[in-house]
């Protein structure tokens, strides 16, 4: 019968690439077989079944995933946290106690102006549409044009 470390070892010997663990105690991992990206627990079992073509990793309770030219986050049980799609997705930062990140819509809108900041739920944070949006810094601003 095989040891629970051994199992163990035998699983994480499955990913070619294992990234830090978040708080959540999931971390990035590349899975060997196929070349997909999971999340994935400390014995080097699946968080949950989904792969994807790029995952980031948890912070906050979200991670960003990316699959197809497509970009959202997850919560930490794999499911979406909001319907919407973009093309491009940054990781959430805490700003003035409220949770913010980056995004981009598709680039076949072709639109110039077509970044800004979500909530956690995907809704806008605001108005204003920028070519350009980093992460919120610790000073409350974020870089924009």
């Amino acid at each position: 019968m095989e040891s629970e470390e051994n199992g163990n070892e035998h699983k994480l010997r499955l990913y070619a690439h294992i990234g830090q663990f978040s708080e959540e105690g999931l971390a990035t991992a590349r899975v060997r077989a196929d070349g997909t990206w999971a999340h994935i627990h400390r014995d080097g079992s699946r968080a949950f079944a989904q792969s994807y073509g790029g995952v980031g990793p948890f912070k906050h309770g979200l991670a960003s995933v990316y699959q197809g030219g497509s970009a959202w986050h997850i919560k930490a049980d794999g499911s979406a946290a909001y319907q919407e799609r973009y093309r491009y997705v940054g990781d959430f930062v805490e700003v003035g106690g409220k949770l913010l990140a980056w995004v981009v819509l598709d680039i076949d809108n072709y639109s110039r102006e077509r970044a800004f900041h979500i909530l956690p739920d995907g809704t806008p944070a605001y108005e204003a549409r920028f070519n350009f949006t980093g992460d919120f810094q610790s000073n409350g601003l974020a870089q924009v044009r």
